[in-house]
């Protein structure tokens, strides 16, 4: 995935609570899985997690 992308995603994440919605999933990120996206919102949630 571009640099671009990732930085998109964590950004969404972290606006939405750490979870990316159904709408960006579908205009951003139809190339991933929906186990792949879990896992990355599994990893900005740790993250927003320790920053608390």
């Amino acid at each position: 995935m571009p640099d671009r992308l990732i930085d998109l995603f964590i950004k969404l994440a972290k606006e939405n609570n750490g979870y990316i919605s159904k709408n960006k999933r579908e205009t951003h990120f139809k190339m991933l899985t929906d186990k792949e996206i879990e896992r990355m919102e599994a990893v900005v949630q740790k993250i927003m997690d320790k920053k608390e």
